[in-house]
């Protein structure tokens, strides 16, 4: 067990102990995780394994927040399978000196995963209150101390302490243009990675060339590119 759930372990019970020893089991699985073992890490998450669809506009105006942020758009529940998240830390090869931000993190599934499985520090942004409690109730749960969540807009968030930043399509067009150019500004100061997945992986291999390369693939529409 890694250092951080040592320091952990006399504080948590013998059932979390166990889930997190299984939850590192799948990770470390040579085949593919199965679809039994993706709704079995969905419930040790919290997550909600359905798929629907909610309107920002009204997923917005519960939380106070700006209806334009989405553009009009549904704002999707659809969660992202394990297996591909894990196929996201393997490429990565994450250590104790990276950390790791994930621009809209949901139900902070990527960060939380990641973290039982790598010594680097994950923080996760997001903008809706209730993803935003129910990853914060299992991070303390599961006593993971290297996650931490944000609630808060990326355009106003700073986030320059971070060297890798993943994206799972959460932005509209405009958006996305704010957060290239501030994690363009990061990358003067330090070698930074985008990972993107999702149809805004476009995006990033158009618009931001100049600064950033692709260095490798994952998959689903997605690629992990690092800076110039």
């Amino acid at each position: 067990m890694l250092e951080n759930f040592k320091n952990q372990e006399s504080k948590l019970s013998h059932e979390i102990i166990s889930e997190i020893n299984e939850i590192k089991l799948i990770y470390e699985k040579e085949d593919h995780i199965s679809y039994e073992d993706d709704l079995k890490l969905k419930a040790f998450f919290g997550i909600d394994g359905e798929r629907e669809d909610i309107k920002d506009s009204q997923k917005i105006e519960e939380n106070n927040l700006q209806e334009t942020l989405y553009a009009n758009i549904p704002y999707s529940m659809f969660c992202l399978d394990f297996e591909h998240t894990r196929e996201i830390g393997k490429k990565l090869n994450l250590s104790k000196d990276d950390t790791f931000y994930d621009l809209g993190s949901g139900y902070g599934q990527v960060p939380m995963f990641l973290s039982i499985n790598s010594e680097a520090k994950f923080k996760g942004v997001e903008l809706m209150r209730d993803r935003l409690a129910q990853a914060k109730t299992t991070t303390k749960k599961l006593g993971l101390e290297n996650v931490s969540f944000i609630e808060g807009n990326v355009v106003d968030v700073d986030f320059s302490d971070g060297n890798i930043f993943y994206m799972f399509n959460p932005f509209s067009q405009e958006t996305l243009q704010i957060v290239a150019d501030k994690l363009k500004e990061i990358a003067r100061t330090k070698k930074i990675k985008v990972v993107s997945t999702g149809a805004s992986t476009g995006f990033w291999l158009d618009k931001c060339k100049d600064w950033l390369e692709p260095i490798n693939d994952i998959g689903r529409m997605g690629l992990i590119f690092e800076s110039k």
